[in-house]
């Protein structure tokens, strides 16, 4: 399979850092608009007293959030503002999670797992919105994930651990929750792509034809 016809490059990929604000400003105003209606409270007409039924927010697959947006017309599609990306803190802290410099040791994996998990997470905050989803929970979640997509297996216990070690404990519980979330999020399109082959091939390269220039001279 060729990559312009993976789904990465014909679902994933955005034309354009408007089109990026935009999925985020629509996922922030769901959010809103759901807290706003004092979080999904409808009220249940069986018997003479009304009471309050809880409607838990669902997670939002990002084909159908960019479905909404292409939509709209123009106009409100341009007039969008720019949205800062509020997932950032627990997104930076995925290395320190899983990859190379994994803070504890049993979570020591390739480069390639932390930057899976990083596109993972990623991916769920196109549609999701950071006011209904704890970026902290999701990054454990994409660090878990992560592993078993890259087939590096890991421990839900020692993520548990790894979390205490950073001062920002996350239950397992809560973990396997928020990984099915993410799958959700995510449309459980597992399919990702790196740089990483493409990278060492050139440098590769570099390294051969320095050496064979100084070997020239």
């Amino acid at each position: 399979m060729h990559y312009h016809e993976t789904t990465q490059a014909t679902k994933w990929q955005l034309s354009s850092q408007n089109e990026l604000n935009s999925l985020r400003e629509h996922a922030n105003r769901r959010a809103r608009e759901w807290l706003a209606l004092g979080s999904g409270q409808i009220e249940d007409g069986g018997g003479d007293e009304q009471q309050l039924t809880s409607v838990p927010f669902q997670v939002f697959g990002f084909a159908a959030t960019r479905g909404e947006r292409l939509s709209l017309t123009t106009a409100e599609a341009q007039d969008v503002p720019v949205v800062a990306d509020e997932s950032s803190p627990s997104y930076a802290k995925i290395p320190n999670l899983i990859g190379p410099r994994a803070t504890l040791p049993r979570c020591v994996r390739a480069p390639k797992v932390a930057a899976t998990a990083c596109l993972l997470f990623k991916r769920f905050y196109l549609s999701n919105s950071v006011m209904m989803y704890d970026p902290k929970c999701m990054s454990v979640a994409a660090a878990f994930l992560a592993s078993k997509v890259e087939d590096c297996m890991l421990d839900v216990r020692y993520l548990e651990l790894a979390t205490k070690e950073m001062n920002a404990p996350v239950g397992m519980d809560d973990i396997l929750k928020a990984e099915v979330q993410l799958l959700k999020g995510c449309d459980f399109d597992l399919l990702m792509f790196h740089p990483y082959k493409t990278v060492l091939a050139c440098t590769e390269d570099l390294r051969v034809y320095l050496k064979s220039d100084r070997d020239g001279v």
